[in-house]
């Protein structure tokens, strides 16, 4: 991986062990289920629901990488 991609490494999960996903994926995941469902799970480990400190890093990072990205909940 270049040092770009993993500086776009978002880390999901509690505990030590977490999993990883590039912010563009896990981004499309959050997009997409949050028109579908009330929950956003964390694809890999469906016990875990992503916090609003979860979605809120992840909103972060996309919109440093895309200022003009608008979010569908808001």
């Amino acid at each position: 991986m270049s040092l770009q991609e993993l500086e776009n490494i978002i880390a999901i999960g509690n505990g030590p062990k977490k999993n990883c996903y590039k912010l563009e994926n896990i981004y499309d995941h959050y997009k997409t289920k949050l028109l579908h469902e009330k929950d956003i799970k964390d694809p890999m480990n469906p016990s875990y629901v992503l916090t609003p400190n979860d979605i809120n890093n992840i909103k972060t990072r996309i919109k440093a990488l895309n200022p003009s990205i608008e979010f569908p909940d808001e």
